[in-house]
């Protein structure tokens, strides 16, 4: 828990650092049911709630994928180990950078980590037509099915995260990650229909983005000292055993 928890604070950081991101992206949803007439209006609140949870629950469900996908890689490898640990740590790693180019997205110093929705765009592509039977979002059901595809979104913060879970090493853990991230979104967008101005505005606040960058950024740093740590170790005994 203790190595799980600091993990969990990062993500939930990272989820709240780019909930400005997603109340752009899922702004028309909110839209569309106060648009509605009196009639829909009634039970609106319900359904805009229900469409960020399916959303969440698509978050931990590619978290616990990604966390099971590593653990079958390691075992079709008949649990090797040292494999399943130097992919670990190779991940880690690449997590630590895209944690890296978020602080620097969200300090306005480079936008790098935008190139990385160009990498998983197709995905949405696919996705995306299926998400029209359910727009009208009709009811809670649909609302939460709308969600959930919703989830799949090309967002480079949502990658990030994907890629922060994968170097979990259990399923748990990385679905856990990818909870916290979707509850880190959640609260401009939960309450966009009320404080949307007032949540949008603080959030986009310099102090506030730069407060996370710098969070984000140690968190980057503290995750990538022990992957390296373990990848020269690993190194220095190959090294010697092939003396």
């Amino acid at each position: 828990m203790n190595t799980l928890l600091p993990a969990l604070i990062t993500a939930f950081i990272l989820g709240l650092s780019a909930s400005t991101h997603c109340v752009v992206m899922c702004g028309g949803i909110a839209t569309a049911l106060s648009a509605k007439n009196k009639a829909k209006q009634k039970g609106a609140k319900l359904r805009l709630l229900s469409f960020h949870v399916g959303r969440i629950i698509c978050y931990g469900f590619l978290g616990i994928t990604a966390g099971v996908g590593v653990q079958i890689s390691a075992q079709l490898l008949d649990q090797q180990t040292d494999f399943y640990h130097t992919l670990s740590a190779v991940l880690r790693l690449l997590a630590a950078l895209l944690l890296l180019l978020t602080a620097l997205y969200l300090a306005n110093i480079n936008h790098a980590i935008k190139h990385v929705e160009k990498i998983f765009s197709p995905i949405w592509k696919i996705i995306s037509p299926h998400t029209i039977r359910f727009m009208a979002m009709n009811t809670s059901l649909d609302a939460i099915k709308l969600g959930f595809l919703w989830g799949f979104l090309p967002c480079g913060m949502i990658y990030t995260a994907i890629i922060w879970a994968l170097s979990q090493q259990h399923s748990m853990w990385a679905g856990s990650l990818m909870l916290a991230f979707g509850l880190g979104t959640s609260p401009s967008l939960l309450l966009m229909q009320s404080f949307h101005l007032q949540v949008t505005k603080y959030l986009q606040q310099n102090m506030a983005k730069y407060l996370m960058a710098f969070i984000l950024f140690i968190m980057s740093i503290g995750s990538s000292i022990p992957a390296i740590e373990y990848l020269i170790a690993t190194d220095e005994v190959h090294h010697h055993e092939h003396h």
